[in-house]
């Protein structure tokens, strides 16, 4: 290719990659903010003096905390100067990608493998976001970089460099160790003999053969017929709970973890058997190379060490003692061995059984280029793989899915998918026979057109809630509102269990509070001193919102986790600020004045909510011209027991009205005379005489039995429909508590 066609192209990457990048680069997502915003927090911690690991509990190594925190210092304390960062060191990644794969093979492989890594899904969006990824990503690419400078020129220097750049990526985030373990395997067994590496060769060709496909359908059928013999002989909860077909069979219970190592073991004997495999010998001679090239094998290991011992060193542990502890120690008890291929494999098969497809957006480059690999070998062209490059993809796969007990998000596999694209691209780009330069231009075409199409629907329907993936359309306006309400009404010290909430709101915490999940999940720290942490602190403002009620819905081991400081949150708080919409988004700001309370209102999915001993009781909004205002609610207290809360309808209109919340009752006063009060409930209503109400009649006075708690309704006009109450006109309507139980 010429150089100015090259330049051109390249550019248009380029451009297309900040493009992408920096699209609605200002939208907030509670779903899936908690991790910027707690490394956001940390960084303007550390700015204001405090330490890591001694002052704020944290859970990864220290470089990437202490980088971004200069960046900030440098350019800003905003999130999107946080996230400029992640697009900055992206880019550069990008230039990486194709420097790598112009060394590997040539110029186009570079610009494929480029473009692949600037259209990928998963890259996409962590180039987005305050995470330690893009920086994984970077130094990943930069060791590949000096891997491929080694296989070409054997200068054992650029072994080194491959190393050491894992190294002190591996001082960003622990994810990125597996590959590091498969790098070093693979210089190893590159550098100890040639009769050692051409023993390698064959066995990579037995591995990545096209009969494996055979070999894996074999073992399936078979452990098909015996799982379901087992359960027809021995029908127990072992046969019917734990030896199950994984990777069919959903991931579920620690036992699976043996039967996933049984299916590896299985695995290597059947290939063993029917390759005729003579391993023996040969493995016997690579480790007595190994052991007579220990000088070789301990330099290779220094590499590693020296820059990584160096950082966490000095960054880490000699700051406080505790430092292993809470990065290492306990991110390896989140997972298992022989559990991750099989999970992430289930996955993929539900989400297309039992849906959204939409969850599945990250594997579509994977379903694409094994589609084009699979057409190459049905037209029986001749491949030529890099043994190296597929080497280090065999290894990958080994410590990401099989060894390490790596949690199979695909965020954390980074490093496993880029080595497997790059190892698909050169596969792909070196056949020869039937793969003309029309075919490549057609498939890569092809792949454009889809993989663009999945890129839209991140970037454009996403954000607009148009699709089946969990997204807080309305993160943004809820926290722009909670800020320029504590604007006017500060706090003097605050918490909220998303600390991306305290970042935005540039509120004060308590510093060794700010990772609940990694203190109450990973470290075992008991729910109840998290709260009297709070009190000692005088933490007088709390915040709860979206990603806390989202997280204990699906998991109920974190909502029990979570429950005591939820409990004490709206027991002991008045709520001072409330917005919700009708898709489930909110936040609540408590101002904790520790007088516990029974009745509380909030507002809960775009309606207001009567909240009573934490249960939502009675849902209120207005109605009228048959229109209901319930797409948005906000409610801000105004002292004295006092409220203003204003309905939205869905064409933006609205109307308000004054609470009053006392003790055990609350009273509605509506501002306008033309709506209609609509109270919802779980349960039944009965007028004074105990009689179920007639639709059409007109009552002053209701009983409302639910949750166990008789409620009443006053008003000069009421009338009941099954479980909905109306109160019509601007007539005041009161609702309390008998307290005699139903």
């Amino acid at each position: 290719m010429r150089k100015s066609s090259i330049i051109a192209i390249f550019g248009i990457i380029l451009v297309i990659y900040f493009t992408t990048r920096l699209i609605s680069i200002t939208l907030m997502n509670e779903y899936i903010d908690y991790d910027e915003g707690t490394y956001l927090l940390m960084a303007r911690l550390i700015n204001q003096g405090h330490l890591l690991y001694r002052d704020i509990f944290a859970v990864h190594p220290p470089l990437y905390y202490y980088i971004l925190a200069l960046w900030l210092r440098i350019f800003g304390d905003t999130y999107i100067v946080g996230r400029l960062l992640s697009v900055f060191v992206g880019a550069l990644s990008v230039v990486l990608a194709y420097l790598v794969g112009r060394e590997l093979r040539d110029e186009k492989l570079g610009l494929l493998f480029s473009l692949l890594l600037v259209l990928d899904p998963t890259i996409l969006r962590i180039n987005r976001l305050v995470l330690h990824n893009t920086f994984i990503e970077f130094f990943v690419l930069f060791s590949m970089y000096y891997l491929v400078k080694y296989q070409k020129t054997h200068d054992i220097r650029y072994a080194y460099f491959s190393l050491a750049l894992a190294g002190i990526g591996s001082t960003v985030k622990f994810t990125i160790i597996p590959y590091l373990v498969a790098l070093y395997i693979v210089l190893v067994l590159m550098s100890i003999d040639d009769l050692s590496w051409n023993y390698v060769k064959a066995g990579i060709r037995t591995v990545l053969s096209s009969s494996q496909v055979f070999v894996i359908l074999t073992l399936y059928l078979l452990l098909a017929a015996s799982i379901v013999a087992l359960r027809m002989a021995w029908p127990s909860w072992i046969t019917r709970d734990i030896i199950v077909l994984l990777g069919i069979h959903p991931f579920s219970k620690v036992g699976h973890k043996y039967i996933g190592g049984l299916i590896v073991v299985s695995w290597a004997l059947l290939t063993i058997y029917l390759f005729n495999c003579q391993y023996v010998r040969k493995l016997a001679h690579i480790f007595v190379q190994s052991f007579r090239n220990l000088k070789l094998l301990l330099y290779l290991a220094l590499a590693v060490l020296v820059p990584k011992v160096a950082i966490e060193f000095f960054l880490g542990y000699a700051v406080s003692p505790e430092y292993i502890h809470q990065t290492y120690l306990l991110q390896s008890s989140r997972y298992f061995s022989f559990a991750a291929v099989f999970e992430l494999v289930s996955n993929v098969i539900h989400d297309f059984h039992v849906g959204p497809h939409e969850l599945a957006y990250m594997f579509v480059p994977t379903f694409l280029l094994l589609t084009f690999l699979l057409i190459l070998m049905l037209k029986d062209a001749s491949l030529d793989v890099n043994y190296t490059i597929s080497l280090l993809f065999i290894m990958n796969f080994a410590m990401y899915l099989l060894l390490f007990p790596i949690i199979p998000n695909v965020r954390f596999l980074v490093p496993l998918f880029m080595v497997f694209y790059l190892f698909m691209l050169d596969t792909i780009i070196s056949s020869k026979g039937w793969l003309t330069s029309k075919r490549l231009a057609a498939g890569v075409a092809i792949f454009l057109i889809i993989i663009s199409m999945t890129d839209y629907g991140l970037l454009v329907n996403l954000p607009q809630g148009k699709l089946d993936i969990a997204g807080g359309i309305y993160t943004t306006k809820l926290r722009r509102d909670a800020s320029l309400y504590l604007g006017e009404h500060q706090c003097e010290k605050s918490y909220s269990v998303n600390p991306m909430n305290t970042y935005y709101l540039q509120l004060d915490t308590v510093p060794e509070l700010v990772d609940s999940f990694g203190l109450l999940y990973m470290a075992d720290f008991p729910p109840e001193e998290l709260v009297s942490s709070l009190r000692e602190n005088r933490v007088n403002c709390i915040i709860l919102s979206t990603w806390m009620e989202e997280i204990t819905r699906r998991n109920s081991d974190l909502a029990e986790l979570y429950w005591p400081l939820k409990r004490y949150t709206i027991v002991n708080g008045t709520p001072i600020f409330s917005e919700s919409y009708s898709r489930g988004d909110f936040i609540v700001v408590f101002r904790m004045v520790d007088i516990p309370k029974n009745l509380t209102v909030v507002s809960s999915n775009g309606k207001l909510v009567l909240l009573y001993n934490l249960k939502e009781a009675i849902e209120i909004y207005p109605q009228a011209e048959g229109q209901n205002f319930s797409q948005r609610t906000f409610v801000q207290n105004v002292g004295n027991g006092s409220f203003i809360v204003r309905w939205y309808n869905a064409d933006g209109g609205y109307t308000e009205a004054n609470l009053l919340l006392k003790g055990d009752y609350l009273v509605v006063t509506p501002k306008n005379s033309t709506v209609d009060l609509v109270l919802t409930f779980d349960g039944v209503a009965t007028n004074e005489r105990g009689d179920i109400p007639e639709p059409n009649m007109s009552e002053n006075y209701l009983n409302i039995y639910t949750n166990g708690v008789r409620f009443y309704a006053m008003g000069k006009s009421l009338s009941c429909k099954e479980n909905i109450i109306y109160s019509h006109g601007a007539n005041s309507l009161k609702i309390g508590v008998n307290f005699n139980r139903s």
